[in-house]
């Protein structure tokens, strides 16, 4: 399931990126005029890009928190638990055994 929505993932960000740079700052789309016999104006273009990268920007954060529900459905736990374990495994250091400018974890050698 993971890898199909990967795989989907990866779709949605290239045709987002194309989308995106398919688009003029100026608010126009690859140039095409408003001519009177054109199939679309320069305006219309422009709503229908806008309206496309807004879809593919949805689609794109969805499928985002879809991979990482996914990733975290699979790990054991979290960090903070990771780390809770670490130190309740950790042995307490006896404080007469520190000298001052010592490393305060002894070092097996």
């Amino acid at each position: 399931m993971q890898e199909i929505l990967t795989i989907v993932h990866i779709i949605i960000v290239v045709l987002l990126i194309g989308v995106v740079l398919l688009q003029r700052s100026e608010g126009g789309v690859l140039g095409i005029g408003g001519g009177q016999n054109a199939f679309m104006s320069g305006r219309s273009a422009a709503n229908a890009m806008t309206r496309t990268t807004s879809i593919l920007a949805v689609l794109f954060v969805c499928s985002s928190l879809g991979l990482a529900l996914i990733a975290g459905t699979f790990k054991d736990g979290t960090i903070v638990d990771e780390i809770e374990k670490l130190e309740e495994s950790s042995q307490p250091v006896d404080q007469k055994d520190i000298t001052p400018g010592a490393p305060a974890i002894p070092l097996n050698d």
